[in-house]
């Protein structure tokens, strides 16, 4: 197995350059309309375990970001550093907007819209070294319910999704606490980030832990496996829990 260590010296770099480092807040994988608040960081780190995959066993992501603008964050993502010489691992660049709309003409339905970018540069493939991920999705409340749902498209280049596609993204979200959530993500196609995941999001204070199941598109369970992640907010004005009050990680509006 070979190391990813151009990508590891990459993200060093980065970090000592910069004294807030940028990521992105996803359900999963699905970018969320949930912004990292302005003036601060959040990291997140994701495992992936699938035991008896031919591909990879142990998969992580990393993500950080930093709160820009009320309606704003930018973003930086080590993806896909496995256990088998991390073939499509990438560090992403970008940026995330959310604007509210529509609310005057839905206002029961609380929309939101959501678009990025994030520029994937995989410096250990020669053919690929620089790709695309662009994405864009609404999401909105269900009148009478606390339940939210999200649907949108995404582009993915070669480097990081292993071949040149356009997926549709969902994405659904159902408080059952007030610090627990029911939520999912489904990405169509069949590449490196494509599957259905249902699981469950615990947000307290500045700490979120998220536990789910990847299920692939073609239901070839093998290729199935346990997600986890755990992700805190930090830097000036990090909010108590009071003033998160009732908001969930994930697709949830404020």
């Amino acid at each position: 197995m070979r190391p990813p260590r151009v990508l590891g010296i990459t993200l060093a770099a980065l970090l000592i350059r910069a004294t807030t480092a940028w990521g992105q807040q996803t359900i999963i994988n699905v970018p969320s309309d949930a912004l990292t608040p302005r003036g601060q960081g959040f990291f997140l780190h994701e495992s992936q375990f699938a035991a008896r995959s031919r591909e990879a066993i142990y998969t992580t992501t990393n993500f950080l970001t930093y709160g820009l603008l009320d309606h704003t964050e930018l973003a930086a993502t080590l993806y896909s550093v496995d256990s088998e010489g991390s073939p499509l691992g990438a560090l992403g660049l970008g940026f995330k907007t959310t604007l509210s709309v529509l609310g005057d003409t839905l206002p029961a339905f609380r929309p939101k819209w959501t678009g990025g970018f994030m520029l994937p540069l995989s410096p250990n493939q020669d053919d690929h070294p620089v790709g695309f991920f662009p994405y864009s999705h609404v999401t909105w409340q269900v009148p009478g319910t606390a339940l939210r749902l999200l649907t949108g498209m995404a582009a993915g280049s070669k480097n990081l999704f292993g071949t040149n596609t356009l997926s549709a993204l969902g994405g659904v979200e159902y408080p059952l606490t007030k610090h627990l959530s029911f939520t999912g993500e489904w990405f169509s196609g069949h590449h490196n980030l494509s599957g259905l995941i249902p699981g469950f999001t615990y947000h307290r204070r500045n700490l979120i832990l998220v536990g789910g199941y990847k299920i692939p598109n073609d239901f070839a369970m093998r290729e199935s496996g346990l997600i986890l992640e755990v992700g805190v907010f930090f830097g000036p004005g990090a909010l108590s829990d009071e003033e998160h009050g009732d908001h969930h990680y994930g697709v949830r509006a404020e």
